[in-house]
């Protein structure tokens, strides 16, 4: 079963198998683009803009911006129902943004439309705009081509079978994105929710209420955090070289816990790593939680890596512990939609965690 999430500017390709027992496993790591219901939006900002003015729609925005959401959701609904085979879409154009229009371009915007020869896209009469099918559908179809060929390459490259595709989230209201899919996996099903955007909230409380529905997630990320390491000239570069304690030690190492495309068990803990102490006197841990989108980083200063959170850990200090021998079991656990890491102290056995939304 693959799933397309449609929400905003972007959109998230996931696949998963329906376990006997009803459970989902997902199968192939989260994916997508800017490929969203926002996009297209821009992409109808961007017509008007080059058929008037450029940036009058940001000059309306700023001015009447009532009038502005006005006109744009207006469009949004038009977008959801259009059909390939309607002639045209008819907007209602409030009568503020047709003063500005006419304003700026110094004529009616009929006049105008048919002096640039762009009559046989749209239309102007009144407080109505027309946009004809030819016109409209370039609008969508752009975006939703690149949507079906993602999927596409999604189930080829890994091989899949495929019996449902499903739509959820704003997007996912188009019917011509429908059709589209229709057309283009014409032995699989496709579904769409009654209410595909509450589907998508829906979908997330219920993970979040009850974990096993679905069992197992592919991370897209590489999760790990950051410490220091012994210098070994070999392996590091010399701008990673520090000294502390009377040690030689490289800095910002990424040490991996979880690589991306791993499959993880949700809440089951990940194996655990020993991180040790620097210092007898050091009374707190900080570990800085990273993702990257490579699989095997190095360093958490590359490209790619991008900082999550921190650990800090309270460090009580105890008179029969040598702290340059005491160390932290640090795991991490997919608990629902958040990743939570923990650590326990060698030496009195307490646990300190910290939970952060997990991002694919």
């Amino acid at each position: 079963m693959i799933n397309c999430h449609h929400i905003g500017g972007t959109v998230d390709i996931t696949a998963h198998e329906i376990l006997p027992n009803g459970a989902l496993k997902e199968i192939v790591a989260a994916s997508g683009g800017n490929w969203g219901s926002l996009v297209i939006n821009d992409e109808f900002i961007n017509l008007i803009e080059d058929l008037t003015e450029t940036d009058i729609m940001k000059f309306i925005k700023e001015n009447h911006p009532d009038d502005f959401l006005t006109f744009m959701s207006v469009f949004e609904n038009k977008k959801r129902v259009f059909s390939k085979d309607d002639d045209r879409v008819i907007l209602h154009v409030p009568q503020s943004i047709r003063d500005i229009m006419c304003e700026r371009l110094g004529k009616s915007v009929e006049d105008h439309i048919e002096e640039i020869d762009r009559a046989q896209e749209v239309k102007f009469q009144r407080d109505k705009m027309y946009i004809y099918n030819e016109a409209f559908t370039k609008l969508l179809s752009g975006t939703i081509e690149k949507i079906v060929l993602h999927v596409t390459a999604v189930i080829e490259s890994n091989k899949l079978k495929v019996d449902s595709i499903v739509l959820v989230g704003g997007f996912a209201e188009c019917d011509l994105l429908k059709s589209t899919f229709r057309t283009s996996f014409p032995d699989t099903r496709i579904l769409v929710p009654e209410d595909p955007v509450l589907a998508v909230l829906k979908g997330a409380v219920l993970c979040g209420r009850n974990p096993q529905i679905l069992q197992t997630r592919v991370c897209r990320y590489t999760y790990g955090i950051c410490t220091t390491v012994d210098f070994d000239e070999k392996y590091y570069t010399p701008d990673k070289k520090i000294h502390i304690g009377g040690n030689t030690l490289a800095r910002d190492i990424f040490n991996i816990h979880i690589k991306a495309n791993e499959t993880v068990h949700i809440g089951q803990k990940g194996t655990p790593k020993k991180y040790y102490l620097n210092r007898d006197d050091q009374d707190q841990l900080d570990l800085e939680i990273y993702a990257s989108t490579k699989t095997k980083p190095k360093y958490t200063t590359e490209d790619g890596v991008f900082y999550l959170g921190i650990l800090v850990i309270k460090i009580p200090q105890m008179a029969a512990v040598c702290n340059k021998s005491r160390y932290f079991s640090v795991s991490f656990l997919l608990d629902g939609t958040e990743m939570e890491v923990e650590a326990v102290d060698s030496a009195t056995n307490e646990t300190t965690g910290v939970k952060f939304d997990f991002i694919g």
